[in-house]
């Protein structure tokens, strides 16, 4: 049953990836109609259309983190590799919001340095929730306050999914860099 599970989760993750990679604007979805009858030009049809475009709104360039998940809770499933604490999908969930974020600073930008109506056309790499979180920022914080919130939050979750202490990356690194200093004295 566990292995099933983890099977079912990687093809839902298969299914996404898809969806997410063949993503044509063309195609209906919910924020989007096409009237009369229309060719599909996504690999998962109709379901990966509206698949994608819901994830694209939604999380922006966030929503490749949605396929990840599922094949990573699956292959751990498969694999019966020791639960992950919850911390390590909370890093999970805050790097998609970081990433969200980043995508729609990105955005505003390219707003920003457009020239004229015609090209105030955004990627959507922020999507509505990357959107919401960076505008609430700006709007509290200004720029460089949201800026410094972000890359806190970015280095947060690196240390909460990959598990690392960053005084031991720091030691590391000066003993190494002790090390080569010390090398290059002696030769």
């Amino acid at each position: 049953g566990r292995e099933l599970v983890g099977l079912f989760s990687i093809l839902c993750g298969l299914l996404l990836l898809l969806s997410l990679a063949s993503f044509d604007g063309r195609d209906p979805w919910l924020n989007h109609v096409v009237s009369g009858v229309s060719t599909i030009h996504n690999r998962a049809g109709l379901f990966g259309a509206y698949m994608g475009g819901l994830l694209y709104d939604v999380l922006g360039l966030a929503a490749w983190v949605v396929p990840a998940f599922f094949c990573i809770a699956g292959a751990r499933r498969i694999l019966s590799s020791p639960s992950w604490d919850w911390w390590r999908w909370f890093g999970f969930l805050l790097l998609a919001v970081c990433v969200a974020m980043a995508g729609a600073a990105h955005d505003l930008q390219n707003l920003e340095n457009a020239a004229g109506p015609a090209n105030q056309a955004a990627s959507h790499g922020g999507g509505l929730l990357g959107h919401s979180l960076y505008r609430g920022l700006v709007g509290g914080l200004s720029v460089t306050g949201a800026t410094l919130i972000w890359i806190f939050c970015l280095l947060l979750s690196l240390q909460m999914l990959l598990g690392f202490s960053w005084f031991s990356l720091i030691a590391g690194t000066v003993s190494r860099l002790w090390e080569m200093m010390v090398a290059k004295a002696q030769s």
